[in-house]
């Protein structure tokens, strides 16, 4: 049985990578103001199924703290190039875990990313909660 790979991106000073039964994850340390991208090749050579980025909110948010505020349960690549475009996610903020997230999706139906916060972790990976990045 293929192994799950998951990546899990935490804002914690450390670059760790664990077997642990039939998972493997890749916790890196990133702020929100970080360039994602560079860590996605590590999601690449482990060939990862899965980006899990854990942040200080449930998901992502169209018109984030604003009265009309949206929750995205799910991101198309499409869809997401549109919002950058409108300015939509915060730079140094939003912006780069979604970019993150774009790479790892862009060119392979099969990989999944997800971006949520750490208390919906487990919710997220079950597919209850966070929002859920995919090619298409």
């Amino acid at each position: 049985m293929k192994a799950l790979k998951i990546i899990i991106s935490v804002s914690i000073i450390i670059v760790i990578i664990a077997v642990v039964a039939l998972f493997t994850f890749l916790i890196m340390d990133l702020s929100d103001d970080d360039d994602y991208a560079p860590y996605t090749h590590y999601t690449k050579e482990i060939n990862a199924d899965i980006l899990l980025i854990l942040t200080s909110v449930d998901k992502v948010y169209l018109n984030y703290n604003k009265e009309n505020q949206i929750g995205l349960d799910t991101l198309f690549v499409s869809e997401a190039y549109k919002y950058i475009e409108e300015e939509q996610f915060a730079k140094g903020s939003m912006l780069p875990k979604i970019e993150a997230c774009l790479d790892f999706v862009k060119d392979d139906d099969s990989k999944t990313a997800i971006i949520t916060s750490l208390s919906k972790a487990n919710n997220a990976l079950n597919g209850t909660s966070g929002t859920v990045i995919k090619r298409r």
